[in-house]
């Protein structure tokens, strides 16, 4: 039952603990290898919302047609933000920002889903908080870890950021009825109004929006009635309107722009016409047009914290777990997402990967002859912003802090590089013999390099190589190159 109206609720699980006490239950999948998807139900008469699941392995999903939703939850405040739907034929609560999606038209250029009563069964759509038991963490656990595959291989992505304010709702519709290659300067006032509106949206602010929106193979903005492409809110090349905006900095995270030639510049200038109309020939026509992609290269731990863990997730230990998506395979298979296990359990996994992503740069960085990370200063930066991200207790931090370097056994490998840089390995340097030979007499003295019948060369090739080879193998390198 719902709360009276106006009934005032500090718990933020209002929806998902009024959903499990009304028996509510979710048809039963393996959430490793399937995923529910939300159909419109045929039996459902006008006016009203009424849906079904229908139960998809993952091996399917690139053959079937289905769209997946990105937007905010939204916060409850009282029970009047919770209203009725119908999923296989049970009564199930929702939140307003959900319920007006459903509620409004925004499919009406594909017939996808609304209104309802007048849809065919087979449209399908992946809501995250419908779609996944929210009930069940143990398959909250599994299915975040196929949120890559869910939106990457949807037909589009919509990216839903409410209805507008109604002030401003003929500047929205003024602003989806112009061209998005059409430049701000030509917009007007109230346009450009919209498009700040929409550009910083609280949705933008959202951290699961970063991954859902870079991995979709299209993506629609919509806001009410209207909607707009995602090239409307991203550039390489920045307007002043544009320039800063929260919709700009995650649509862009992975833009790329590459010049290309328009044209032949050699079959340009060597035709045979008047010079004069060569000339102008050739400074009409814009010589290079800007190619956009996106660029397949996996962030780092310390890239996501840095530029995005200022997001904002209702659940803390999303800081991590809503980025997985964004790191490398090699990353991601070291990460449990673990919803059993509180926040510490989230800051200390970000502390061993990210702690053991950053070590592995600061080895290529020695092959190339660049040594700023050698003293280790990084451990307590990279520390410091992860703390920052999750407001980590302290005391409780530097004890997690402790435990990370002792198992990745970053002080020995630190130790191994400043014995290895000090006594003279500098990759396209000069070192003196005199620097060299002071550094084996270091190791001789420590009882680490016997002199024996090799000669000094010698023993500093030998030690370089199994020191190298230590260095490389902690963090999993495949080889290490060295020139001496």
């Amino acid at each position: 039952m719902i709360p009276p109206q106006g009934h005032q609720t500090t718990n933020t699980d209002l929806d998902r603990a009024l959903n499990l006490e009304s028996g509510f239950t979710y048809p039963p999948i393996d959430p490793k290898t399937h995923i529910r998807l939300l159909r419109p139900s045929p039996k459902a008469s006008a006016g009203e919302l009424d849906f079904a699941f229908e139960i998809v392995h993952l091996d399917r999903l690139s053959d079937i047609r289905y769209k997946a939703l990105s937007y905010t939850w939204g916060r409850i405040s009282t029970s009047a933000d919770l209203h009725t739907v119908k999923i296989n034929n049970q009564p199930f609560l929702v939140r307003k920002n959900l319920f007006d999606f459903l509620n409004s038209n925004p499919f009406s250029d594909d017939q996808a889903l609304i209104p309802i009563h007048t849809q065919q069964p087979h449209h399908l759509v992946f809501i995250d908080a419908l779609c996944i038991n929210q009930f069940d963490s143990q398959e909250r656990q599994s299915q975040v870890q196929l949120m890559t595959q869910i939106y990457r291989r949807s037909t589009s992505v919509i990216a839903w950021l409410g209805l507008p304010p109604p002030s401003l709702l003929p500047s929205i519709q003024s602003l989806a009825s112009i061209s998005p290659t059409l430049p701000p300067t030509s917009w007007t006032p109230s346009q450009l109004s919209a498009h700040n509106y929409l550009s910083n949206h609280p949705y933008w602010t959202r951290l699961w929006v970063l991954q859902e929106l870079l991995f979709a193979p299209t993506a629609t903005i919509r806001c009410g009635p209207s909607s707009f492409p995602l090239r409307h809110f991203s550039s390489p090349h920045p307007s002043r309107t544009r320039a800063g905006s929260p919709a700009e900095r995650l649509t862009t995270h992975r833009l790329r722009a590459l010049p290309l030639p328009r044209h032949d510049p050699l079959h340009m200038g060597t035709t045979i016409l008047p010079l004069s109309e060569m000339v102008k020939t050739l400074s009409d026509t814009p010589y290079y047009k800007i190619h956009e992609y996106q660029s397949p290269v996996p962030d780092t731990l310390q890239e996501i914290f840095t530029h995005y863990g200022h997001l904002e997730c209702s659940d803390p230990r999303d800081k991590l777990y809503g980025f997985l998506g964004l790191l490398s395979a090699k990353s991601r298979k070291l990460i449990r997402a673990d919803y059993e296990k509180g926040v510490d359990f989230a800051f200390y996994q970000s502390l061993k990967v990210g702690l053991g992503e950053v070590a592995r740069e600061v080895e290529s960085d020695m092959i190339t002859g660049e040594y700023e990370g050698v003293n280790g200063g990084w451990i307590g930066g990279y520390y410091k912003l992860v703390g920052e991200v999750f407001g980590m207790d302290e005391e409780e931090g530097r004890r997690m802090l402790k435990k990370v370097v002792k198992e990745l056994r970053l002080e020995e490998w630190l130790a191994e590089v400043a014995v290895v840089v000090g006594a003279g390995w500098r990759v396209g340097g000069v070192v003196s013999l005199g620097e060299i030979q002071r550094g084996l007499d270091c190791w001789d003295a420590r009882g680490e390099s016997g002199r024996g019948e090799k000669g000094w060369l010698e023993r500093l090739h030998g030690r370089q190589e199994s020191a190298a080879r230590r260095i490389g193998g902690r963090f999993g390198r495949a080889r290490v190159v060295l020139r001496v």
